[in-house]
């Protein structure tokens, strides 16, 4: 569970890092 919890946070943070900036645009969404 724990190890699916790791693969499942880390999934969110490299879609943060490639698509949320893509939507933001310039906005300080961070």
């Amino acid at each position: 569970m724990l190890a699916n919890l790791t693969v499942y946070y880390r999934t969110l943070y490299m879609l943060g890092q490639g698509v949320l900036p893509r939507f933001t645009h310039g906005n300080n969404f961070i």
